[in-house]
C-alpha cells in the first residue's frame, strides 16, 4: 500500500487530486451563495456538482498519465549538478560559444 501511495505522490496525482477537491469546494460554495442570492433553482447547483464529480477521475487519470509538474523537475534535476548549477552541455553550439576568444 505504501508503494502505491509513493507512486501516486511521485506522479503528482496526490497534488492534483487535492487541488481539484479544494477548487471544486470553492466553486460549489460560490455557486451556492450566488444561487441563493439570485434565487435560482437547485437543479443548476446539482448539475455543477455532478460535472465536478465526473471531472475528478478524469483529472486524476490525466495526472497519472501526464505526470504534471514532475517531468519538468526531473528534466531540470538531470541537467544540474548537486549544487544547482547547470552542467556544461556537449552540444555543438555550446562548444562553439565556449571556445570563442575573449
Amino acid at each position: 500500500m505504501n508503494q502505491i501511495f509513493a507512486e501516486l505522490k511521485r506522479r503528482g496525482v496526490v497534488k492534483v487530486a487535492t487541488a481539484y477537491l479544494v477548487v471544486s469546494w470553492l466553486v460549489l460554495e460560490i455557486r451556492h451563495t450566488l444561487f441563493l442570492i439570485f434565487e435560482l433553482p437547485h437543479l443548476g447547483l446539482q448539475t455543477v456538482f455532478v460535472l465536478l464529480a465526473i471531472g475528478f477521475p478524469v483529472a486524476t487519470a490525466a495526472a497519472w498519465r501526464y505526470q504534471f509538474g514532475t517531468a519538468k523537475q526531473d528534466h531540470e534535476a538531470a541537467h544540474t549538478d548537486g549544487h544547482g548549477s547547470q552542467r556544461p552541455s556537449s552540444s555543438a553550439s555550446s562548444r562553439c560559444w565556449s571556445s570563442a576568444p575573449s
